[in-house]
């Protein structure tokens, strides 16, 4: 049994609570003392309508703009962007909490405390046990959110009589109340009256009486009760009401039982298509109706005893097994078929005006959190960012017309709901960057190439040609080359000779790399298409022309087309490695020279503070591992996990993003096995590394249903350091090489074979 554990109640602290989710819903459940709090959200509670931003001078003054950067004047052509290129307004729309349901446990009085609180990963649930100082008076707490049945569910019981008073509220938000029989509706309008929202709570109960009393759903003297959530908006739905009452009423119609088999039975089927093994320790335990309590190590225990410096490693091998399950429940919760993707928060979002709008932010945290969607089996769950791609589509075709004359789509470097694709905010070091919808592109190639699946280049073919068009317009010839101007390597800032700080600039080192990436994907999505038109020879003739990697001084990669020095050396982007991680362009049998750079690269951010955010430290792991550097990967690990994760394992920027949870299990699966993005065309060369970066306190451990490039899933195991055994699953046919310490083997298989190899 794997369980998330504590000993502690929340004590109120949001960075305690546990979360749950459906995708849509989501609820943060804090297990107080005679008091549940659930802080509730619903993926598209946003705070505005949809506005066409573009700058309306923005297209009229794109030249001179350019004109300044090539004639090296900064300083000028950033404040002429500031005023022509910012959007106008300059900022998207936000992402809302949906409020607070607060349950009053009568019962829980006269010295009743919580004895244990937690999450099972293995069925997906939260709970809450809770007893008298004499053991004879015992409750239990049940929380999730059911994708099958679409609801928010809180299961009550005891061994005496309950009694229980229910309420939400969204703050100083007006909101109208309603009331229906044992119903009680909450309703109202999110900023502009952008999206309507309707909330519904409803009670079950054994033998007992429900009631509505003001703001209130009432429920006394029954063993055993349910509490059901549903929220319905007018993004997804025109009848809000009649949404919640259908779902309301589907759930009342069966048994709590059934309920959370449902759930269980599909949150089985994805929680358990991989798992993580490190060392040979198990993090077990039971208990009994929180009547019995074993010792246990709890989460906060844990964190605090890896501080210290003697921390042995089964406590470590724990902690790492925990995160990396925690981490793929967090996926599972917050983005399936259906859904929004998940945002900078995930779903779970305390505020009406949170961190950065708690926005898709696109020049790498969005991308972040789903690097491990296609590697650790959850696929599905990868859906709703092509979906919202598609989202975005018309949208990015206005912004590039408009803002700069090119056909095609572009995006920037952050999106919302509706699928904006203007700039976002007035910052130099970031807004003024055209990339953000090439870099999801390259999700498109990646999940066919773990699938294999061709529908998935027929039915985003537009997508990827449609923003390979954008650059062939957009890009400039200079000495040569194709670059792209204006050009900022994310989000940070160089320094002129003259001691003149400057972002902006032309063929920014990640430019060139999320192109080459672009383009060869284009190419290779036009043999499947078999399409020979125009623009298929454009992008072969544009390839030739985008400017290589370059070395600097000191034997780093160049972040800028030019040397400068770094006005933050330590600073938490590590842009000019995207072609080592996610690419890779920077690969240790085909670019050796650059393989050091990179070393070089992140030797110098680290000695200067790098890696101090969560998501940064987890692409250090990514980084890390691709060159084959199973220490300091480790290292790294370590650090997030000391330095960059909350009580409740969510991840620290700080404030709290979840894309460092994403980022810091995938790149754990990079430690154990890699598969290289493969653009070449070329199936008969395909490579797999199994244990490429594995550290040496790892000394044995297991990993299945793990998904390789190409088509496969791979099952295996080590001892000392050295591969065990190992079986291979292909999803189509699926031919490649594999390495390992200890040997090397060819393997070719037919779809659906498989094959134990050791």
């Amino acid at each position: 049994m794997t369980r998330m554990r504590y000993n502690k109640t929340s004590s109120w602290d949001w960075n305690k609570a546990i979360p749950v989710g459906n995708g849509r819903l989501g609820g943060m459940i804090h297990g107080e003392d005679g008091m549940e709090h659930i802080q509730i959200n619903e993926d598209s509670i946003w705070s505005g309508k949809y506005h066409n931003r573009t700058n309306k001078d923005a297209l009229k003054n794109l030249p001179k703009i350019r004109e300044l950067i090539f004639a090296g004047k900064i300083p000028e052509a950033e404040r002429l962007m500031k005023l022509a290129l910012t959007a106008t307004p300059q900022s998207q729309t936000v992402y809302e909490t949906a409020g607070d349901v607060c349950i009053g446990l009568n019962n829980e009085s006269d010295g009743v405390c919580v004895v244990e609180r937690g999450l099972d990963l293995d069925e997906g649930i939260a709970y809450v046990y809770s007893k008298s100082p004499d053991g004879k008076r015992v409750f239990k707490r049940e929380c999730f959110s059911s994708y099958p049945d679409g609801v928010i569910v809180f299961h009550y019981s005891g061994n005496e009589k309950l009694s229980i008073d229910c309420t939400m509220s969204r703050a100083h938000v007006f909101q109208k109340v309603d009331t229906d029989k044992e119903v009680i509706y909450f309703s109202g309008a999110t900023a502009e009256g952008a999206i309507e929202y309707v909330i519904g709570m409803s009670i079950v109960c054994t033998n007992g009486k429900v009631s509505t009393i003001g703001e209130h759903i009432t429920c006394e003297d029954t063993c055993e009760l349910t509490l059901y959530i549903s929220i319905e908006t007018s993004f997804y739905e025109e009848n809000l009401f009649k949404k919640v009452c259908e779902r309301l009423n589907a759930v009342k119609a069966k048994t709590y039982d059934e309920i959370r088999k449902s759930h269980v039975d599909d949150y089985k089927r994805l929680i358990g298509a991989c798992e993580l093994q490190i060392g040979d320790g198990s993090f077990d335990g039971e208990i009994s109706g929180g009547t019995d309590t074993k010792d246990f190590d709890s989460v906060d225990d844990m964190l605090n005893m890896l501080k210290s410096d003697d921390c042995d490693f089964s406590i470590k091998a724990k902690l790492i097994n925990l995160y990396f399950k925690f981490g793929r429940y967090l996926l599972i919760s917050s983005s399936r078929p259906g859904s929004l993707p998940s945002n900078l928060q995930g779903i779970w979002n305390k505020d009406f005006t949170p961190p950065w709008g708690s926005k898709f932010t696109i020049n790498i945290n969005c991308e972040m959190n789903y690097w491990p969607a296609e590697r650790l089996g959850l696929s599905e769950c990868h859906e709703p960012l092509f979906a919202h791609m598609k989202r975005m589509f018309e949208n990015g075709k206005v912004t590039a017309r408009e803002m700069y004359g090119c056909s095609g789509v572009v995006a920037h470097h952050n999106t919302d709901i509706w699928g904006d694709t203007a700039p976002q905010d007035m910052y130099n070091p970031a807004t003024y960057w055209v990339m953000g919808f090439a870099w999801l592109c390259t999700h498109i190639w990646d999940r066919y190439e773990y699938t294999k699946d061709e529908n998935v280049i027929k039915d985003n073919y537009d997508i990827l040609m449609e923003n390979a068009r954008f650059f062939l317009d957009f890009l400039v010839e200079h000495e040569g080359f194709l670059v792209t101007v204006p050009s900022v390597s994310p989000e940070n800032t160089y320094i002129l000779k003259d001691g003149t700080h400057g972002c902006n600039g032309y063929g920014c080192t990640m430019d060139n790399e999320i192109l080459m990436d672009l383009f060869k994907i284009c190419l290779r999505a036009a043999d499947i298409m078999n399409d020979n038109s125009d623009i298929v020879g454009k992008i072969k003739d544009a390839l030739k022309k985008i400017p290589p990697v370059k070395i600097g001084s000191q034997g780093q990669i160049l972040e800028w087309i030019e040397e400068y020095d770094e006005a933050e050396p330590g600073h938490r982007h590590i842009s000019h490695l995207y072609g080592l991680f996610p690419s890779s362009q920077i690969n240790k049998d085909e670019t050796p020279e650059l393989m050091d750079a990179a070393a070089v690269t992140l030797k110098r951010r680290l000695a200067h503070g790098g890696g101090h955010t969560g998501w940064s430290r987890a692409w250090m792991i990514a980084l890390y591992a691709r060159l084959r550097d199973g220490e300091k990967a480790y290292d790294s690990l370590i650090s997030l996990l000391t330095n960059s994760t909350q009580p409740n394992l969510f991840d620290s920027h700080p404030p709290f993003q979840i894309d460092g949870n994403f980022g810091a299990i995938a790149a754990i699966s990079e430690m154990l096995i890699q598969s290289h993005r493969d653009i070449s065309n070329d199936d008969e060369k395909r490579i797999v590394h199994i244990l490429p970066a594995l550290p040496s306190e790892w000394k044995s451990g297991s990993i299945k249903g793990v998904h390789v490039r190409g088509g496969a899933i791979f099952n295996f195991g080590w001892k000392d350091g050295k591969v065990s055994k190992l079986s291979v699953e292909a999803l189509g046919d699926y031919k490649a090489y594999i390495y390992g310490e200890n040997f090397e083997t060819y393997v070719e298989l037919k779809k659906g074979e498989k094959k134990s190899l050791l």
